[in-house]
């Protein structure tokens, strides 16, 4: 589903893909359901919980397909496309990438 949704929207989607799946391992590890107790975030892009709703979104949809749309809107309108965010993600994190943030 994921890469589909990618392939949609990027001529180059096999590399977009790589990223956004590298984003996305570091982030949640490819749970939805998952969560940072200390900040909140929650789901595959790890969300603030002011974010889903900034991008009409209900807050903490349980389903992939919808996390996956809201997630590629924000990636979309805040870096372009998911290599920039993973690009921007890897710069927070530093060398050992830990602790990024996008």
């Amino acid at each position: 589903m994921a890469a589909a949704m990618v392939k949609k929207d990027y001529i180059d989607h096999k590399k977009q893909f790589a990223c956004l799946d590298q984003l996305l391992t570091k982030e949640s590890g490819w749970r939805v359901n998952a969560l940072n107790r200390s900040s909140g975030a929650f789901g595959l892009f790890q969300f603030m919980p002011s974010t889903w709703g900034n991008y009409k979104f209900p807050y903490k949809p349980k389903d992939a397909y919808t996390q996956m749309r809201a997630g590629l809107r924000y990636v979309h309108k805040r870096y372009g496309s998911p290599c920039a965010a993973w690009n921007f993600w890897k710069k927070q994190a530093g060398e050992d990438l830990r602790g990024g943030w996008y």
